[in-house]
């Protein structure tokens, strides 16, 4: 081990703090050697001023560069729901805005977009795009291409619930599209050759658009907690969908791979069963 940083200090451990746990990947910028991740609430009393977070870390030694706590004092278990419950379950973003810009961009569970700067913390923008809630909200992972954001989220104030898929401006100012269909999701977005691959879990199709927001296919892959990963000219998604079966852990598994095979037509489009009630929106 080459460094170890807590996002508690012993002092607040001592009181009687925890929690602050970081349940996203991290993300690495190699031209300044830092380290960005979002963190989670707290878990007991008293709150800290890590929990909620963006926190930038020097990936040499993990000393902390910046924090900015975007939720304060949210201390929040199932048995003892104290707090809003304000998780960043999104992975941080780095992106450039138009004026050259770099930021650091993290969709939080209470439904906000958070756009920071990458070297001071300092906050460029923030809006809320979707309702926030215990499982909904911003809650997995977005993804970036040419400056616009392509985040998933959940909002449990529909009946049935939906899920949807959204493009945000780089500088949180507006959706320029979303994409929305029931189910929910708790997979990552990928966006990779001007195509954006969303998966809700519990909804069986797999959504395929391009950058401007038009649907290119509809497959059908059954139920999936797993992000997508992509190669090759393949698309990688593991399968088993524990929202399917009421949190239900008995769920068979498994991982389908989907692409273009040599010789075929690259620019057809396929889109079998229509989009299952999705409803597209632009402006």
């Amino acid at each position: 081990m080459i460094w170890q940083t807590f996002t508690i200090s012993d002092a607040d451990y001592a009181r009687g703090a925890s929690g602050v746990s970081i349940w996203t990947s991290p993300v690495f910028d190699d031209e300044s050697w830092t380290i960005y991740i979002g963190t989670g609430n707290n878990f007991t009393e008293p709150p800290t001023a890590n929990s909620d977070a963006i926190m930038a870390f020097d990936a040499a030694t993990g000393q902390v560069k910046w924090v900015n706590q975007r939720t304060p004092n949210d201390i929040w278990t199932i048995r003892f729901p104290l707090g809003p419950d304000s998780d960043f379950g999104d992975s941080p973003q780095i992106y450039r805005l138009p004026d050259g810009r770099k930021v650091v961009g993290d969709g939080q569970k209470n439904g906000f977009y958070h756009v920071l700067d990458a070297a001071t913390g300092e906050v460029v923008n923030f809006a809320q795009f979707i309702p926030g809630s215990t499982l909904g909200g911003l809650y997995t992972d977005s993804a970036v291409a040419d400056g616009v954001v392509f985040a998933p989220g959940n909002n449990f104030q529909t009946t049935p619930p939906s899920c949807a898929l959204m493009a945000i401006r780089g500088d949180a100012s507006g959706v320029l599209w979303s994409f929305e269909t029931d189910g929910q999701e708790a997979n990552g977005v990928a966006v990779a050759n001007g195509v954006v691959y969303f998966k809700p879990s519990s909804n069986p199709n797999l959504y395929a658009f391009d950058t401007a927001g038009n649907k290119l296919a509809t497959i059908p892959v059954g139920g999936s907690n797993s992000g997508m990963a992509i190669s090759r000219g393949r698309v990688f998604l593991g399968l088993g969908d524990v929202f399917s079966n009421n949190f239900s852990f008995n769920v068979p598994g498994g991982i389908v791979a989907l692409g273009v095979d040599k010789g075929e037509d690259r620019q057809g489009r396929h889109d079998p069963g229509d989009d299952e009630g999705g409803r597209d929106r632009r402006d």
